[in-house]
């Protein structure tokens, strides 16, 4: 008989312990399902990828685009500039020439500027200056005529009461003006330091087809820039350059204390085609010189001379009224003038002669309640004019030059000869 077969026994400890359950340790996926998440994030990855790649596809078309549009706007500011570069003697065909309208003194497109000291006679000079070319005359018969009359507009800015009597007082003495020479006196003068306004004046001036504007003075329109300083002096000029178009601009202008020359930086000399001085003694002679020029060598002085002409009373006042006038003069009239002053001057005081310093300060300490200094200049030009009429004679050369007066010889003297 066989023997029996017996499962094995189990331990007491191995009967009381639980059945055995399925592990809860995450087990690694198979390997089509590990391959199926896989396949998955590489997509989401190249999604992400290919969107931040069409961004920066975006902003390099951008960029592009922007140089294109800057290469082509370039492109046509450099054809733009193209315009005004002339090669070889081209420019000869292409540009029109300086057009003078008084040879010299204007010329079509000039910025000019009417400088002297206080007082001196400039705005008589920048008014008869206006008042001629606008009447097509000559403003002094030195000149030739202009080549027609030019539309003009005289902006008296120190006062327009005072403006209003000189135009008066001009049309008694050199006859009516005509309607091309326009006086702009505004209450409140513009400012050219506001941008607006100059644009203002400026279509006005283009309105009135104006050929020549004069500022009298420069001082009252300046506004907030400043004069002394290279900064406020462009401001300055950038205006007047926007204002006078095609048209030529002058203003009037103070000398400064410190030079001789018109007051303020060196930039607004700078700027200017040409510079005219007034200086002299109005009643007596006044010397216009050209001092600097741009365009032509400086042509010869002129001189003048303010006369008074008497204008009859306003409604409700009884008295006349007496306000200069320019006329113009020649060296020998200034020497008519000025001479006999000298001559007397000469006998009275200085017998054994006079240096020109000292017959300088002789003069003006001579002179009378409210007659106007004489210049050295002035004095240089009737010493000349005297001495070749024979009434004055001069002795020795530069700080050694003595200037002397011929005895006086009465009428009994004359006739034991």
């Amino acid at each position: 008989m066989t023997k029996k077969q017996h499962a094995p026994r189990l331990s007491e400890k191995a009967k009381k312990a639980p059945p055995e359950r399925a592990s809860t340790k995450k087990q690694p996926p198979r390997s089509s399902e590990s391959d199926e998440k896989g396949a998955g994030g590489t997509t989401g990855a190249s999604a992400a990828a290919q969107r931040r790649a069409e961004i920066e596809q975006k902003k390099a078309e951008a960029v592009a685009a922007a140089k294109a549009e800057e290469a082509a706007a370039q492109l046509a500011r450099v054809e733009k500039l193209r315009e005004d570069l002339h090669a070889g003697g081209t420019i000869t065909e292409r540009l029109a020439p300086l057009r003078w309208l008084v040879r010299g003194w204007l010329a079509e497109g000039f910025l000019g500027a009417i400088a002297a000291p206080p007082k001196a006679g400039k705005s008589f000079f920048a008014l008869h200056f206006a008042a001629c070319l606008a009447k097509g005359e000559r403003f002094h018969p030195s000149l030739e005529d202009p080549p027609r009359p030019l539309r003009v507009i005289y902006c008296a800015f120190e006062k327009g009461s005072t403006a209003r009597d000189r135009v008066e007082a001009y049309e008694v003495e050199h006859g009516k003006l005509p309607a091309t020479f326009y006086t702009y006196a505004p209450r409140r003068p513009f400012a050219l330091s506001e941008a607006k306004a100059v644009a203002d004046f400026t279509q006005l001036v283009a309105d009135t087809g104006a050929e020549l504007v004069i500022f009298d003075t420069l001082a009252r329109v300046e506004g907030d820039f400043e004069e002394n300083t290279v900064e406020g002096t462009r401001g300055v000029v950038e205006a007047l350059d926007k204002i006078r178009g095609s048209a030529s601009l002058f203003y009037v202008h103070h000398y400064g204390h410190s030079r001789e020359g018109q007051r303020g930086s060196t930039n607004l000399l700078a700027a200017v085609d040409i510079e005219v001085k007034v200086s002299g003694v109005p009643a007596t002679g006044l010397k216009v010189e050209v001092r600097e020029s741009n365009a032509a060598e400086p042509p010869p002085d002129l001189s003048y001379r303010v006369i008074t002409v008497a204008l009859p009373p306003v409604e409700g006042d009884i008295e006349k009224r007496s306000v200069g006038v320019l006329v113009p003069t020649n060296a020998t009239e200034l020497g008519d003038l000025l001479g006999p002053r000298i001559v007397e001057v000469l006998r009275d005081s200085f017998p054994e002669g006079a240096s020109r310093a000292q017959l300088l300060k002789a003069l003006n300490e001579d002179l009378s309640p409210g007659d106007k200094r004489v210049g050295d200049k002035s004095l240089g030009s009737a010493l000349t004019a005297t001495r070749k009429a024979g009434k004055i004679q001069k002795t020795g050369e530069a700080r050694s030059t003595r200037w002397h007066a011929p005895p006086e010889v009465h009428e009994e003297e004359r006739e034991r000869f």
